[in-house]
């Protein structure tokens, strides 16, 4: 049928004017002729996307921005929220109650509620054994970057290859610091690392903190663990792990009170466990309460009477408390097993130093030490000691060469310093000795012993005026310290002050010891104007003291200035007989000896 063109018009101008009023479908699109036709919503797949943050002005201080990080799509988002962030936050409490609703989530177990539930039971085992937890490790089918990473922390590695995507395959390879396995600086640097981009994704978590607590115990660094390991204890003080932990930390930042208080209220709770008796015993033993240490010791040998480090540790408490009858047999049994331990050997050096008095052994028991520990700084402690005291170089070097490593690393180390300034003074490097003995004198309560070095130094360099004001500031402060008083009479005395030390030594001589008043005669014996006065005060100090090596000394100078020279060797027989490892004394007395022939 034909249509009209004045119908077609018609029906135009209808369609128009229900176009206009929003009749038709589509009119909307139409009627805003300026708005672009919206794209197809694209469905995000079930990956790990990450999302933008979004930066939040704080309401206290319009300067700081909180950065919130905004939901992400995850392995584990079909899960409920609440259960992963039960495993995230790591706590034993946590950790159990999200693997409960995981259990009484109703339908089929999902492969990613299968994973979630491995992570955690794993979490459990491996960070909180103590607690008592009994979960079997679901089956899992297919290997994901969260059992991988747990594998390689079983094998004692750092698994680097999870693409920390997420909390957990960041935070998981980090349980390998759990284990006492050695680390290589490489792992070390990826934990680091690890950690850094977990904090990313959440900060607040147990895991993170007791984790983050054992890697700074690792790198050393006492401090920075104490911080983790406080906040840990102050909220969960019951969990054993993180209270061995927090006492460990404070045993080796030297707060011995604090380590023992927590240590042995875990041995109260655990009596039997031989972790807890070593601990409580080394922090007795730092504490100087060596019959405690004894005991803990002893608790322990009870239960693994074979248990060599037990045994060893015995033998130390041994060597403290001087019973060297009883230290030396325990060493002998240890060394049946084993005679190259470090401590075994050093041990075995001071018996042989301190007690059979055998320098000779001792030099070559630490030199033993040496060859096997060269960096160990108690053997090269103990090694400048015995070079300190006999002159001579242990191991081809002297005392103050012995020490230089340690010091360079350590220049505060003041044993270090004290055998180094020995051995400088013995070998008359006066000037080297004056640096170290100068840096000593400074420090906060001085000893004794610094004070007479130093005023000899000082002396020896022609610092009359410091060793004398240096002295008397000590004299005013220790009027009472023997060795103060006689560093006193003696800067007194080279600084021409003879009258003023006079008055001093006469007022002295009455109520003092008898080897105090040795020598205060033997000084004055300096001061007197004729012989016979001097020889009469040297032998008023040897009636006080017949063992005053410098009063002979000074007697065999009278007499070999005499050319009596038997007499002279009378009193230096004397002298090496009380100074048998003085090599100047013996170089003295040889001469002396051909001169008599």
């Amino acid at each position: 049928m034909k249509i009209s063109e004045s119908f077609l018009l018609k029906l135009l101008v209808f369609s128009l004017t229900l176009t206009f009023f929003g009749i038709l479908p589509g009119s909307q699109e139409l009627n805003a002729a300026s708005k672009k036709k919206k794209p197809k919503k694209v469905e995000q797949p079930v990956e790990i996307v990450a999302e933008p943050q979004v930066e939040v002005l704080s309401s206290e201080n319009s300067a700081t921005k909180l950065v919130v990080p905004k939901k992400r799509n995850t392995y584990f988002s079909k899960i409920n929220e609440s259960i992963v962030d039960g495993i995230e936050n790591g706590s034993p409490s946590s950790v159990m109650q999200a693997l409960n609703s995981l259990k009484k989530t109703e339908g089929e177990v999902t492969e990613n509620e299968k994973v979630l539930a491995y992570v955690g039971t794993e979490i459990m085992n491996i960070c909180w054994p103590s607690v008592n937890f009994s979960g079997d490790l679901p089956e899992i089918e297919n290997q994901t970057p969260y059992t991988g990473a747990l594998d390689f922390v079983r094998r004692g590695f750092f698994d680097s290859s999870t693409g920390n995507v997420d909390f957990l395959s960041s935070i998981l390879p980090c349980l390998v610091l759990v284990s006492g396995d050695p680390l290589s600086e490489t792992d070390m640097t990826q934990v680091g690392a690890a950690f850094e981009k977990a904090q990313e994704y959440r900060t607040d978590s147990v895991l993170m903190d007791y984790l983050s607590g054992l890697y700074y115990r690792r790198k050393g660094d006492f401090e920075k663990a104490s911080v983790f390991f406080e906040k840990l204890y102050v909220q969960n003080s019951g969990i054993y792990e993180i209270a061995k932990g927090y006492a460990e930390i404070k045993y080796s930042l030297k707060d011995y009170d604090s380590a023992f208080q927590i240590s042995s209220m875990l041995l109260s709770k655990n009596p039997s466990s031989l972790d807890l008796l070593r601990l409580n015993a080394r922090i007795a033993f730092a504490l100087k309460n060596y019959d405690m240490a004894e005991e803990f010791v002893g608790r322990g040998l009870q239960q693994m009477p074979n248990n060599l480090e037990f045994l060893l540790f015995r033998a130390k408490i041994l060597v403290e408390k001087n019973d060297y009858i009883h230290a030396v047999s325990l060493l002998d049994m240890y060394a049946r097993q084993n005679d190259t331990n470090a401590e075994y050997l050093l041990l075995r050096t001071r018996v042989q130093l301190d007690w059979s008095k055998n320098i000779s052994l001792a030099t070559e028991t630490i030199e033993k030490a040496l060859t096997l520990y060269p960096e160990n700084q108690e053997a090269l402690l103990l090694a400048a000691r015995i070079a300190s005291i006999t002159d001579a170089p242990v191991a081809g070097k002297y005392a103050d060469e012995l020490v230089a490593g340690i010091l360079e690393k350590n220049p505060d180390n003041v044993t270090a310093q004290i055998y180094a300034l020995n051995a400088l003074e013995k070998r008359e490097m006066w000037q080297n000795a004056y640096e170290i003995s100068k840096k000593l004198s400074v420090s906060e309560n001085v000893s004794s012993d610094v004070v007479s070095k130093h005023v000899e130094i000082c002396l020896q360099l022609g610092k009359t005026g410091e060793a004398l004001e240096f002295s008397q500031k000590a004299y005013e402060q220790n009027p009472q310290d023997e060795m103060i008083v006689q560093s006193y009479i003696l800067a007194q005395i080279a600084g021409g002050n003879k009258n003023q030390s006079l008055v001093l030594i006469n007022s002295l001589l009455e109520n003092s010891t008898p080897k105090m008043k040795s020598y205060l005669y033997y000084r004055r014996s300096f001061l007197q104007a004729t012989e016979a006065a001097c020889l009469s005060d040297l032998r008023s100090s040897l009636i006080s003291n017949p063992r005053n090596s410098d009063a002979l000394f000074r007697l065999y100078e009278i007499y070999y200035g005499k050319d009596d020279y038997k007499k002279a060797q009378y009193y230096l027989k004397q002298v090496v007989a009380l100074n048998p490892n003085d090599s100047t004394f013996r170089k003295l007395n040889e001469s002396l000896t051909k001169l008599l022939q």
